[in-house]
């Protein structure tokens, strides 16, 4: 696994956690924060303020992107190892090409059917592709439900729940 794979899939893991925690946190205070009320984070009218997890989502979204536009369009001498890169992609194992190498392949629609049958061919892809798609629908499944499962299952408020879920 490289480095960037491995900064990845912590982040993958660390940023759900982190949320659940900070969503937790914000659950026990109510929706509107200026107005002292008589209700509890145990009374089932409660709404907690769980719009502050996106305005902070939002504003740490704007300070990563402010300084990834400041990248160039291309890096220098990236198309030399660009077209390395789509030369290596396209040869058969016996070594020749695929007439995708063609510069022409993939301007029309007709070679559609082609880059189907070509990307059908290719066991990592294929592989990849449905491992990602079963992983990617175990979590959203369990990141959506789980705090629920939690709350109705271990008679728990909404903010224990996602602390719970969080850790």
């Amino acid at each position: 696994m490289s480095g960037a794979a491995g900064i990845f899939y912590t982040a993958a893991i660390v940023g759900p956690a982190a949320g659940y925690l900070l969503g937790g946190y914000f659950l026990n205070m109510y929706t509107e924060i200026h107005l002292k009320t008589e209700m509890t984070p145990d009374n089932p009218l409660w709404v907690g303020a769980w719009w502050i997890g996106f305005l902070a989502g939002g504003a740490a979204a704007l300070l990563v992107a402010f300084p990834i536009l400041g990248y160039p369009r291309q890096l220098p001498g990236s198309q030399e190892y660009v077209a390395m890169r789509v030369s290596e992609a396209h040869q058969l194992k016996d070594g020749s090409h695929t007439t995708a190498a063609d510069p022409q392949f993939g301007k029309s629609v007709k070679d559609m059917p082609r880059s189907v049958l070509l990307l059908l061919k290719n066991p990592p892809f294929l592989f990849l592709c449905l491992a990602g798609a079963t992983e990617a629908t175990l979590i959203a499944g369990m990141s959506t439900f789980g705090p629920k499962f939690l709350e109705s299952q271990f008679n728990l408020s909404a903010s224990e729940a996602a602390t719970l879920f969080g850790e």
